[in-house]
């Protein structure tokens, strides 16, 4: 059995080795375009594909993950024709689903 105070030290370990391991070249790349391939899943609109994208949207780290896993649940994620994802608020406001970043309007056919 492992102590409490030996849990809470591998916890900060493990926290700390991931910062690290997230400061490596490429280490940005790699999440950019695991949240890529995770949008394009989205674009195929049957259930295997919209729960590897969850996994993937959630395994990117992004830091709008938590916003666009709350879009699709709540039916304000969309995808255009052309691929591109974007989600609402629930103000209405249009973000785009790779970046976060607030769009002046929602994607022509999403």
């Amino acid at each position: 059995m492992i102590k409490s105070s030996t849990r809470g030290a591998l916890a900060i370990c493990a926290a700390a080795l991931l910062f690290i391991l997230s400061l490596l070249p490429g280490a940005g790349a790699a999440r950019a375009s695991a949240l890529d391939e995770a949008l394009a899943r989205l674009a195929q609109n049957n259930f295997n594909d919209t729960s590897a994208a969850v996994d993937g949207i959630v395994a990117s780290g992004a830091p709008h993950a938590a916003l666009l896993l709350d879009a699709l649940n709540d039916r304000r994620l969309l995808v255009a024709p052309d691929g591109a994802v974007a989600f609402t608020d629930s103000q209405g406001r249009a973000f785009d689903g790779k970046t976060g970043s607030p769009l002046a309007a929602i994607p022509q056919g999403a």
